[in-house]
């Protein structure tokens, strides 16, 4: 089933793959095979999110990092943040 987008059609959701397209539309009609999802991708866009929410209040992006990637512990040392932007 081929859909074509109408002008104007800006939201297309998709699944990032490791396929050779590099993407799944979500709303194709055929099985997908949810192994086939780039999940190491997902987590950096993830992070990243993350990253751009807390970096104003000072957590730098080696500390946020290591928080949701290394199990690493939360806590840190108050000369870690960034208090001039608190």
């Amino acid at each position: 089933m081929t859909e074509v987008a109408s002008t104007g059609q800006t939201r297309v959701q998709f699944l990032y793959t490791k396929t050779e397209d590099g993407v799944h539309a979500w709303d194709l009609a055929d099985g997908f095979d949810p192994t086939l999802i780039d999940i190491p991708r997902l987590k950096e866009l993830l992070f990243r999110a993350v990253h751009e929410v807390l970096q104003p209040m000072g957590v730098h992006e080696n500390v946020l990092r290591d928080s949701m990637f290394s199990k690493a512990s939360y806590m840190m040392p108050a000369s870690w943040l960034d208090s001039t932007q608190l």
